[in-house]
């Protein structure tokens, strides 16, 4: 009898057992129901009976569990290392890197066409792509798998795609730096052909991509100047000096970084070793008119002009237009000729005959131009040849708004004020946003003969809307709206332009006349002994001088 119970006991527990692959919530619901006859009978025996069944259904359900994850684990890194295999991940940034080209200048575009001509070589590439789709179908979020099909999608030319994802993996909570570098460069590249783009990131992109190893090494170069331009210069030299480490070629732009900072030591140290690599090639079947150039700007930095000239017109002496030697050799005459300038009393001189050099070696150099408009102001006479030359560069339209904004102000010191008026269009039409051409234009037209009210305050409002807080800008609107007889605005921008500078003696008195004009008696008073104070203690200090 005892025995026959154990019998059917052992068949009741082995169907039991069995219903964890037949009917697994039969084995849970009768589990369930033991430890509920448990609680409410205190009789354990029902559970401990029904326990090995249970603890059998979780074993399977952790053992299933584990064997998914180890699957799918073990297929997406068997897809990855295949499609890396199949197409490394470097000859994709190699080839989608060639669209940037202010990476490499001489760097041809490639399309997939290019890239892969032959039938063999495409099936790799699409194959290449459906293992990273297949990892992306087990991992959505697998960074390298999504960076890898980012730069197909760049390859293929898919660049809204490829964008979208880039963006995303560079921006997100962790910072993916290959993908960094592609965000930074496209929008270095948007910038270099002229785009609008928001620029706000560029920052954040440009630290995050020079963290990585094999960042491309113009981005270290960019990434300084960025720096240098936020106020950032400690960290701008150590940039661009890591760049000069792994490159020696990078000891011009580090040089160019420590002639802007007048180090004069550490500026002397990076143009000698710049001249030390590009100078090897001078001369050679490898050179290359960058090799010249950069020889010969490095000395000009050093003030080493005659050995800078000298390295041009040696590279200009063969039959071969060479334009960049040209414009250099223009630059740096242009540069001599500047400190021939010598200013005594009202009376300033200066070596002609260097400028007119400079027109020998390019005579389209815009910066010529601006140096004869420069003359005019100074009240130096140009010679007939410098005249011409800025004639025929005015008719040929490639002039600046500077060198019609320097002819303008030296059109109005001679009393010229019709060509100062056109001098001050053109160079607006050439820059709207050139504050000093809109202020001065203004005011010109405020003072003419009649006076053109209604453009002089177009044209200021137009500066003051560029630069809200310019202290000089604000003054002579204050002076036009004076001139039109409504004393009550004028008090307004006198005030913020005090604001702006409170040390302008000139616009506080200004500031009383308007008040009297408007029948603030008491306040222009109260201004008048500002004034009255401000300049005694302007003499005590030139007293004590």
């Amino acid at each position: 009898m005892i025995n026959r119970s154990w019998k059917q006991f052992a068949f009741w527990l082995l169907t039991e057992c069995l219903k964890v692959f037949t009917s697994p919530m039969s084995v849970y619901s009768g589990a369930l129901d033991a430890l509920k006859g448990w609680k409410y009978s205190r009789n354990a025996t029902m559970f401990w009976i029904h326990l090995p069944a249970f603890v059998l259904l979780i074993a399977v359900y952790l053992a299933y569990a584990f064997s998914v994850f180890e699957r799918t684990d073990s297929k997406v890194q068997r897809y990855s290392v295949e499609g890396e295999k199949l197409l490394p991940t470097r000859n994709l940034e190699r080839l989608a890197n060639t669209k940037f080209k202010f990476l490499d200048p001489n760097a041809v575009p490639i399309t997939l066409e290019k890239a892969f001509s032959s039938d063999r070589e495409k099936r790799f590439f699409t194959f290449a792509g459906l293992l990273g789709k297949r990892v992306l179908s087990f991992q959505q979020n697998n960074v390298a798998a999504n960076y890898r099909m980012a730069l197909m999608e760049s390859i293929i030319g898919n660049d809204t795609e490829a964008k979208e994802k880039m963006f995303d993996l560079a921006l997100g909570d962790r910072a993916h730096p290959p993908a960094s570098s592609w965000a930074a460069s496209w929008i270095i590249q948007a910038k270099e052909d002229k785009q609008t783009v928001d620029t706000t990131d560029l920052g954040k992109l440009l630290k995050s991509a020079t963290s990585w190893s094999d960042c491309h090494i113009h981005l270290l170069s960019v990434y300084s100047q960025v720096l240098e331009q936020n106020g950032l210069v400690p960290a701008a030299i150590e940039i661009a000096t890591e760049a000069a480490k792994r490159e020696r070629a990078y000891n011009l732009p580090l040089a160019r970084l420590h002639s802007r900072l007048k180090n004069v030591n550490e500026l002397r140290d990076a143009a000698y070793a710049a001249e030390d690599f590009f100078g090897a090639r001078l001369n050679t079947g490898n050179e290359r008119d960058i090799d010249r150039v950069a020889v010969a700007e490095v000395r000009a930095m050093l003030g080493r002009y005659p050995q800078a000239v000298s390295v041009l017109e040696e590279g200009l002496r063969s039959k071969a237009a060479r334009p960049e030697l040209s414009k250099l050799l223009s630059n740096i005459r242009i540069e001599m000729f500047q400190q021939s300038i010598v200013t005594t009393g009202d009376n300033s001189t200066a070596d002609m005959s260097l400028l007119e050099s400079a027109i020998d070696a390019d005579p389209s150099n815009p910066a010529i131009s601006e140096m004869a408009a420069n003359l005019l102001t100074r009240k130096i006479r140009p010679t007939r040849k410098i005249i011409d030359t800025l004639r025929k560069q005015i008719e040929a339209g490639i002039t600046t708004a500077e060198s019609h904004s320097a002819l303008a102000q030296g059109f109005y010191l001679m009393g010229n004020e019709k060509e100062a008026i056109k001098n001050w269009e053109m160079a607006i039409s050439k820059n709207p946003k050139n504050v000093q051409a809109h202020n001065n234009l203004a005011y010109c037209l405020s003072k003419s003969t009649p006076p053109n009210i209604e453009r002089a305050l177009e044209l200021i409002t137009v500066a003051a809307n560029v630069e809200p807080n310019n202290a000089d800008v604000l003054d002579t609107f204050g002076q036009i709206l004076m001139i039109a007889n409504r004393p009550k605005e004028a008090i307004n921008k006198f005030e913020q332009s005090i604001g702006a500078d409170g040390t302008k003696i000139a616009t506080r008195r200004k500031l009383v006349e308007a008040y009297l004009a408007a029948g603030l008696k008491d306040i222009a008073k109260a201004q008048n002994e500002v004034i009255e104070s401000m300049e005694d203690k302007s003499e005590k200090v030139q007293d004590s001088e």
